[in-house]
């Protein structure tokens, strides 16, 4: 027998003997409805792989300036604000509201901007109205907008603020990527390779000198393009230039060698998908109800035996038995009608797993 860390291959024995020591003090004891309950999930997973994996290509929007993107599912689905006089977007998460005359109000960081129409022009709307202020912190209380806050800077404990500038605003109704670079791209070479990286993003974006393509790494997923302009099409990782193997493991971009496979950051990412990643939920304060821009729309989902609804702008899906089954900020929900109630979910059906 033999075991293999690739993160620390000089302890590989050292380990190895540890986890045989856990096995020498007898055999373990494991529910019989557990053993069960996993190998239901093992036996979707297996299905999941047999069912080829679809790549399509988003579009990109390259920005030489601070910018957000605002996406929606489709057209917008603007419905009335219980209890206002105001239309919000139900199929996307940031909160875009309409007012009577036209002029639509996105929250984002401490404040609001506004514009005539979603493809903007975009300003600062200053003081809004209470009532405006009101019903975008009932929505974000109750979980069913994203109010765009920002995250906390660990150095000085604040959130983002409009009052420091606001940043372009570009809302899509398709499935987009935007990167942003302060100002024009800069290229910055790796040694030892013919590749050259945008050091003024965080994105991962890379030009390679021997084919003339650009690269880009999105959620995992590898494009390319003869410009920025497109056209882009998506290309697998083994079929990447062999130079991507051969970024040195000390530069900015080594983390992109955890989406090359053969690299042992890759190996190392594989492992870490096996860790089970937990975080503890308040079952008596997590809420869910489904909110659905019009008629329910439901279809099933290719290669499984679940449906779910395409107009929703969180995933809701259908499982064989009836059940119900929906993922919110993370946490899942289950209900046996869609009109519930519905609560915190247990486990998770394993069919779920077969996607």
């Amino acid at each position: 027998h033999s075991a293999i860390f690739p993160s620390a291959p000089g302890w590989a024995t050292s380990y190895q003997k540890g986890f045989q020591a856990l096995f020498v003090k007898g055999p373990f004891t494991v529910a019989l409805d557990r053993m069960e309950a996993a190998l239901a999930v093992l036996n979707a997973q297996s299905q999941a792989k047999s069912v080829p994996v679809q790549n399509p290509v988003p579009q990109f929007v390259f920005s030489t300036t601070p910018a957000v993107l605002v996406t929606i599912d489709g057209d917008p689905a603007w419905r009335p604000v219980e209890g206002t006089s105001y239309q919000r977007v139900l199929n996307t998460r940031p909160l875009l509201l309409r007012d009577g005359t036209g002029t639509i109000y996105f929250h984002l960081f401490d404040g609001f901007l506004k514009a005539p129409g979603l493809a903007g022009p975009w300003t600062s709307a200053g003081a809004v109205p209470p009532d405006i202020a009101k019903t975008a912190a009932d929505l974000g209380k109750s979980g069913a907008v994203d109010l765009m806050e920002g995250p906390q800077d660990d150095a000085t404990g604040k959130k983002p603020s409009l009052a420091s500038g606001a940043p372009g605003v570009i809302v899509v109704t398709k499935p987009t990527e935007l990167i942003v670079t302060e100002g024009s791209a800069d290229l910055e070479t790796l040694p030892g390779t013919s590749l050259l990286y945008v050091k003024n993003t965080d994105a991962n974006v890379f030009l390679d000198l021997t084919d003339q393509q650009t690269y880009v790494l999105v959620s995992g997923r590898w494009f390319k393009a003869p410009a920025f302009k497109g056209p882009w099409q998506y290309v697998a990782a083994r079929d990447l230039p062999a130079d991507f193997m051969k970024i040195p493991d000390d530069s900015p971009k080594e983390n992109v060698k955890a989406s090359i496979p053969g690299t042992a950051q890759a190996k190392e990412a594989l492992i870490a998908t096996q860790i089970p990643q937990t975080a503890q939920v308040d079952r008596t304060q997590a809420k869910y109800t489904p909110e659905l821009p019009g008629a329910l729309d439901i279809k099933p989902i290719e290669g499984t035996q679940l449906r779910y609804v395409v107009n929703s702008s969180v995933p809701l899906i259908q499982v064989p038995g009836g059940a119900w089954f929906a993922l919110q900020k993370a946490v899942w929900f289950t209900a046996s009608t869609l009109q519930g109630p519905w609560s915190v979910a247990v486990s998770v059906s394993p069919e779920i797993y077969s996607i």
